[in-house]
């Protein structure tokens, strides 16, 4: 029997950048087939359009989701990882909005332009001696 979600997946491909934002608002859940990330931008902007993700473990993603409170990270060394995480927080539309708010909340919080710019601030003055 095939899963009811299924019909409700959608492998958009590449996309212009102005579109991006009309695909994650029309999204439920956001997930980086990476396995490699430096600054996952595509992760931060699906977090501020408040998806839940499902990540890999990578360092990169594990700095931005912390597990179950801003979407689900798991293990990359199983190529069958992704399926029952997607599958839960597709059953699971009270949890999966509730980690979508605690995601936005996160990028609001610490990752808006004057935060990092006061970040970059501090680091400056760090270097330089000089007060901020």
């Amino acid at each position: 029997m095939l899963n009811p979600a299924v019909d409700r997946i959608r492998f958009a491909g590449w996309v212009a950048t102005s579109e991006v934002p009309s695909w994650l608002s029309a999204s439920d859940i956001y997930t980086p087939p990476s396995a490699n990330e430096g600054l996952p931008c595509a992760l931060l902007e699906a977090m501020s359009a408040e998806l839940p993700s499902v990540v890999s473990s990578l360092p990169a993603n594990l700095q931005l989701v912390d597990h179950r409170v801003h979407g689900l990270t798991l293990t990359c060394d199983d190529h069958a990882w992704i399926d029952e995480p997607l599958l839960e927080l597709l059953r699971d539309g009270i949890g999966r909005q509730r980690m979508g708010a605690a995601a936005r909340r996160r990028i609001s919080e610490n990752d808006t332009t004057n935060h990092v710019l006061r970040l970059y601030e501090k680091t400056f003055s760090r270097i330089t001696g000089e007060a901020a």
